[in-house]
């Protein structure tokens, strides 16, 4: 009889005598209490509900609810080096929005309050490499908050400096940049319910530009020409780093996520690995990322930098289906760099999280293509292949959204992002727009509407060729303009 079976009887006796016995006790005898076990507490910052979307093998396997994301976790999940992405409670999460954001869908329009809005720097910071911080890795790149001072105390500049006149300007629903607002991805109607409004204890994410450098001219990012006119600093300078840290820290600001990523080519700074490993001693507990272009040799110290993660970017599965928008890219330079830190990163002694980032194109995006990615994540042992939808180029026809691409099974965990607009969001301002013009609110109506108009002028050049709903609502606000034809972009 094979161990399992032996098991299953010991099991099955065991339970047969404890009936009999229950059975023979007299019925005035209260049968002993057996007492159920504790709930076993989430680790801080879990979210359950995040980690079963975001790895898309847990729920065939049965994990679906909070006890069993918990166990899986702890079990499997920490040791494979899976995020279960860092948030709190008492604000907008805007890394989950990085991930995979519900868009607010009804912005009850009842309310004669002003319509707060909400973007990253409420609580995030962006650091250039030339040690200016802006507004955010979007419309306002360009926007500076802070120039780079020695003399700055920066948790002040954070806590009550040009970041505080954001958060003001958002509770009471207006843009703090004007057009700046308005083109930005990332700007949002606040969340239905209100939320519980950030406190002055934690920074949620520090993005940090490593390098503005980039040996690659893709054409959805800064041009090489336009990089060679640059004045600044090219390569951050880790003291820079580091003071903007130490003052956080020293003002017992936490910091929730140390995300290394910009508008060049991390890697290109010899000094990267130092500045993770440096703020690893200050942050502890922080989750640290780098996104990388991934043409760079691999080195095995990397994997003890101190990152929790690395994602290529690598938007192909050859030359071929590579060259097209990586211009300059090498493939089998950036497939070797993702390898061997994949392999090396799963066996360290802080485990590397490896994830393959895949923008989605009209020319790398067949059928065919998508499932040979799939099969060559699982040789690679990446954690996770993700999907980019995007506005940065011609999209695949094909592929509108995540139900369109074809799944390998088995597969790897597969995840999805999108740099578009969300078309909920605009919908909720456009309806949101209506209802205050309707009580006499112009004022905000125009400018809640203007911020809908600049977003679809900025990622649909032709509106023609927009998705549905994007294109009745830009209709839509024509009609309120009283035009009658949706603007183009210039």
């Amino acid at each position: 009889m094979s161990s399992s079976s032996e098991r299953l009887r010991r099991v099955g006796s065991g339970l047969w005598q404890w009936l009999a016995k229950r059975r023979s006790q007299p019925a005035d005898q209260a049968a002993p209490r057996i007492e159920e076990p504790p709930a076993e507490p989430s680790p801080p910052g879990f979210d359950w509900r995040w980690y079963v979307r975001s790895y898309t093998d847990l729920a065939p396997a049965g994990i679906v609810d909070e006890a069993s994301a918990i166990r899986h976790w702890r079990e499997h999940g920490c040791r494979e080096g899976r995020r279960f992405a860092p948030r709190r409670p008492n604000s907008f999460d805007w890394l989950s929005y990085v991930d995979r954001f519900e868009e607010r869908r009804d912005p009850r329009p009842e309310t004669d309050r002003p319509a707060r809005l909400v973007c990253p720097s409420i609580d995030s910071i962006f650091l250039r490499a030339w040690g200016d911080l802006v507004c955010w890795d979007d419309a306002g790149s360009e926007l500076v908050l802070q120039h780079w001072d020695p003399a700055a105390d920066y948790a002040e500049v954070f806590l009550d400096g040009p970041y505080e006149r954001i958060r003001r300007e958002l509770e009471l629903g207006r843009a703090p940049w004007g057009e700046v607002c308005g083109r930005c991805l990332l700007l949002r109607l606040g969340p239905r319910d209100g939320g519980a409004g950030w406190d002055r204890s934690y920074v949620r994410m520090l993005r940090v530009e490593p390098s503005y450098h980039c040996t690659l001219d893709c054409p959805g990012c800064v041009p090489l020409a336009a990089r060679r006119q640059h004045s600044g600093a090219f390569q951050l300078d880790p003291e820079i780093l580091d003071r903007i840290l130490s003052d956080l820290v020293g003002h017992g600001l936490e910091v929730d996520a140390l995300d290394f990523q910009g508008h060049g080519e991390p890697l290109l700074n010899p000094r990267l690995w130092e500045m993770s490993a440096r703020s690893r001693e200050r942050l502890p507990e922080a989750w640290i990322s780098v996104t990388t272009n991934a043409n760079g040799r691999f080195r095995p110290e990397m994997v003890a930098a101190g990152f929790d993660e690395i994602i290529c970017a690598i938007d192909g599965v050859d030359a071929a289906t590579y060259d097209p928008y990586r211009v300059h890219g090498r493939f089998d330079l950036a497939w070797r760099f993702m390898v061997d830190f994949a392999r090396a990163g799963a066996v360290a002694e802080r485990p590397v999280r490896v994830v393959w980032k895949y923008v989605l194109f009209e020319h790398n995006s067949t059928p065919e293509t998508l499932l040979q990615a799939q099969r060559m994540a699982l040789e690679a042992g990446v954690a996770e292949l993700v999907f980019v939808f995007t506005r940065n180029g011609r999209g695949p026809r094909q592929i509108a959204s995540p139900d369109d691409v074809p799944r390998l099974n088995p597969g790897p965990p597969l995840g999805f992002r999108y740099h578009e607009p969300g078309i909920e969001d605009l919908e909720a301002r456009g309806r949101l727009a209506k209802a205050m013009r309707e009580r006499g609110r112009d004022d905000e109506a125009d400018a809640l509407e203007e911020s809908v108009r600049e977003n679809l002028r900025r990622f649909f050049t032709d509106l023609a060729a927009a998705p549905e709903r994007y294109r009745r609502l830009a209709e839509e606000l024509a009609t309120r303009s009283g035009s009658g034809q949706p603007e183009a972009s210039a």
